[in-house]
């Protein structure tokens, strides 16, 4: 059973159409390379994409083995990673180091020992899945920090661009600046899930998505963590994708209104539970203080804008809310989680700045995102700006809008860009690395 499960799941890696993503992987990684993301962004078809390439490469295909370990027919016992590498010795490779592709390798006990194991022996492994046993903060501990996690995110406008086979210039003419604002509002609306991309019909790609919510939900969140009042984590779940900022009280007073008894701890590891699934991420208020980052409420964001206006009653028609989330994305996708963060900044008399990136702990990079840009909001974008300029001692900052109008204003000593959606997205490490 376990020979035919290898060919099986060789030969679809091996076959299957492969779109390139911006990920590679690396071929000959010194560490146990972990995949990990939300579900259904393609981490699957990366190691396929690996797979391939190994292959043109002139890798001999009786060295790379895929595997993916949500095939009905391997049951959760350790029995049947014991019994892997012997099968693939006996039935099919006698080469020294193997590539193995693992998908969902921890439904199967014991899986962090036989993989330590395994990389002893000096294999390549690589592991994916979207269990929250394999972030970072968890797996380093797991397999004693021997690891390069790699995290997948769904697709990025320029990506789905690749995806729908639509040519990119990088200095576009008026009418190819009018094709990707009409493929960039789609991307706004339905969001970067790969199979979503592909389809045509709008409602489909609603339903898709509505479907993406209950499997995370139920498998990665309620299965994941052992959830038993479902009903509670669903309305917590469905509350916090209608709202822009999190405070447990709040939010608690919010249940209580409704009639529904619960406690403030029970909330805040709920929301642990949903964040450990990928679905949803929040920023603090930036400030040196400790206890004002503490005190004051989150932004909540979701891993896919497209995603959350099909759940959410606020987000499902707000073109400004679902730009601020995909930007919000895109600095995710861009950043160097080793060294930067996210926060959101907000100034005496309300000035709020969207978001300030920090590099080792210094601000380094603030956006603000405009959906319109009437002149009362050009005067409270750019003020804004100029406060936070002003206290982190920076000579720029970025306003993100909906116009295709780009321009570096100056503004005393300090310069305001204004930068369009579409050269945003299509350029965005020009602006976040």
């Amino acid at each position: 059973m376990l020979e035919d499960v290898i060919s099986f799941w060789r030969d679809i890696a091996f076959s299957a159409k492969v779109i390139p993503r911006a990920y590679r992987l690396p071929e000959k990684p010194y560490e146990i390379v972990v995949i990990s993301g939300v579900r259904r962004a393609g981490k699957t078809y990366l190691l396929f994409q690996l797979a391939q390439r190994l292959l043109e490469s002139g890798v001999d295909e009786n060295q790379i083995f895929y595997v993916n370990f949500e095939d009905e027919r391997i049951l959760p016992q350790t029995v049947f990673l014991t019994e892997l590498i012997p099968t693939i010795r006996e039935r099919f490779s006698h080469h020294a180091k193997l590539y193995l592709l693992l998908d969902e390798i921890h439904r199967i006990p014991n899986w962090s020992a036989w993989l330590n194991r395994q990389f002893e022996r000096g294999h390549y492994l690589y592991i994916s899945g979207s269990t929250t046993d394999l972030q970072p903060h968890k797996i380093a501990k797991i397999l004693r920090g021997r690891t390069r996690t790699l995290t997948i995110y769904p697709l990025s406008f320029r990506e789905t661009l690749l995806f729908k086979d639509i040519k990119i210039e990088e200095v576009p003419t008026e009418d190819h600046r009018s094709l990707l604002m009409g493929y960039l509002r789609e991307y706004l609306k339905f969001g970067g899930f790969p199979e979503v991309v592909l389809l045509e019909d709008p409602n489909e790609k609603v339903a898709k998505l509505q479907e993406y919510f209950r499997a995370i939900m139920y498998r990665d969140i309620i299965e994941a963590n052992n959830i038993e009042n479902e009903t509670l984590l669903e309305i917590i779940l469905k509350i916090l994708l209608d709202s822009t900022y999190f405070g447990s009280t709040k939010l608690y007073n919010t249940l209580k209104s409704m009639g529904i008894k619960t406690s403030k701890s029970t909330i805040l590891a709920y929301k642990r539970a949903i964040e450990s699934s990928y679905m949803l991420f929040q920023t603090e208020i930036f400030s040196y203080k400790i206890r004002d980052r503490m005190q004051y409420p989150k932004k909540v964001y979701c891993i896919d804008q497209g995603l959350r206006r099909s759940i959410s009653v606020a987000y499902s028609k707000s073109e400004s809310k679902a730009l601020e989330n995909a930007v919000f994305i895109e600095i995710l996708r861009q950043i160097n989680p080793a060294t930067d963060t996210v926060f959101y900044y907000k100034a005496q008399r309300g000035y709020e700045v969207d978001f300030v990136i920090l590099q080792n702990y210094k601000p380094k990079t603030l956006i603000q995102v405009a959906y319109e840009l009437e002149q009362n909001v050009i005067r409270r974008e750019e003020r804004a700006l100029l406060k936070a300029m002003d206290e982190f001692k920076l000579n720029k900052g970025y306003i993100i809008a909906n116009i295709d109008y780009k321009q570096a204003k100056t503004i005393g000593t300090k310069k305001v860009y204004y930068v369009p959606i579409w050269e945003f997205f299509i350029n965005s490490r020009k602006y976040l690395t």
